[in-house]
């Protein structure tokens, strides 16, 4: 049979284990919710990108081939 000493030292060993197994899961939650997050933007990038893509084919349009100056708001031609 285990004396006291050893007990404590058990029940601590099975308490630290506890922790240790209850922040792994709070640390896997975490990293489901950034990829999720992550996800999101992307789309939200791909999203603006295609604004974007839109919006310069309407200035050719109306200006002729060219392309915007980001900077100074101004759209160049060639």
């Amino acid at each position: 049979m285990l004396n006291e000493i050893e007990i404590e030292e058990a029940k601590n060993l099975k308490h630290q284990f506890g922790q240790i197994k209850d922040q792994i899961h709070l640390v896997e939650e975490e990293m489901q919710s950034l990829n999720h997050k992550a996800e999101s933007l992307i789309r939200h990038l791909e999203d603006l990108r295609l604004q974007e893509e839109n919006f310069v084919q309407s200035l050719a349009k109306k200006y002729g081939p060219g392309k915007l100056n980001p900077i100074t708001y101004t759209y160049e031609k060639p």
